[in-house]
Parts: C-alpha cells; sequence; structure tokens
C-alpha cells in the first residue's frame, strides 16, 4: 500500500511542479516579449 501510495504522491508532485514550472515560464516569457515590445 505505502508503496503504490508513494508512486502516486510523487506522480502527482512532478504533474504539480511542472504545471508550476511552465507557467513560470509562461510569465518569464511573456514579460520578456512586451519588454522587447515596447
Amino acid at each position: 500500500d505505502s508503496m503504490l501510495d508513494s508512486k502516486l504522491d510523487s506522480k502527482l508532485d512532478l504533474k504539480l511542479d511542472s504545471k508550476l514550472d511552465s507557467t513560470v515560464d509562461f510569465k518569464l516569457d511573456s514579460k520578456l516579449d512586451s519588454k522587447l515590445d515596447s
């Protein structure tokens, strides 16, 4: 049970992490873009 739980946990963590990462990337990108534009 605990093995399964920890596997699930790490998968969820990974997904959350990558979502956060991509959000941060997106924000950074759009900031850069707007700086370039102006």
